[in-house]
């Protein structure tokens, strides 16, 4: 038999140890295992852990919003690319001046990277869904 055995427990099935301690019960099930039968809570981040197809967005080290991979690959080319979307010569908002037909990513208030109007928007709704997006609540 495996190390994690699956035992009934009053109704609710309980994930437990080959020491028969259980991890989480059927209650607290909010991720998946490699089982699609058994749910099982994957804390393993803390309460940042994303929920099954999400991952961090990294926009900075501590951005944990949890998007689709390919938003967090497209953030990565933003922040490549910040440089670049910048005006060179500065303006109304200093060196943080995007070029014409760039905004603000915005993904905290401090984040000035220059992206399009679409992408900032994308950004919002991100922001504004990570809480269900979250496994570990």
């Amino acid at each position: 038999m495996p190390p994690i055995l699956r035992a009934l427990s009053i109704g609710a099935i309980a994930v437990t140890l080959g020491l028969g301690v259980p991890l989480v019960t059927s209650a607290e099930n909010l991720g998946q295992s490699d089982d699609p039968g058994l749910k099982v809570k994957d804390c393993r981040y803390g309460p940042d852990t994303c929920t099954g197809g999400y991952v961090w967005r990294g926009a900075t080290a501590a951005d944990h919003v949890c998007v689709t991979p390919q938003v967090r690959d497209a953030t990565r080319v933003d922040n490549q690319l910040a440089g670049a979307r910048r005006t060179t010569s500065g303006g109304a908002y200093g060196p943080d001046t995007c070029k014409a037909g760039f905004v603000w990513r915005g993904t905290t208030p401090t984040d000035h990277i220059c992206v399009t109007g679409q992408t900032r928007s994308a950004v919002a709704a991100d922001n504004a869904a990570a809480g269900s997006r979250r496994a570990c609540r």
